[in-house]
């Protein structure tokens, strides 16, 4: 299996986690889809809508970071 998502969202432990495989750190004064993408992701995160409902252990979490 590859891993292909861009975005996905979980609970991980008492937190909860929104992850993004987008680079959405460099170079966005350049990249006006990126920056958008950036503020549009954070602006969720803020948002009460922001609950993720799938669960997902801390090391299947630090697993994906080793392949």
């Amino acid at each position: 299996n590859h891993k292909i998502g861009l975005v996905f969202q979980a609970k991980v432990g008492k937190g909860k986690l929104l992850m993004t495989s987008i680079d959405l750190e460099h170079n966005l004064k350049n990249r006006p889809v990126a920056r958008q993408m950036l503020y549009s992701l954070e602006k969720y995160v803020k948002n009460d809508q922001f609950k993720p409902s799938i669960k997902v252990k801390p090391a299947t979490i630090r697993r994906l970071f080793k392949e």
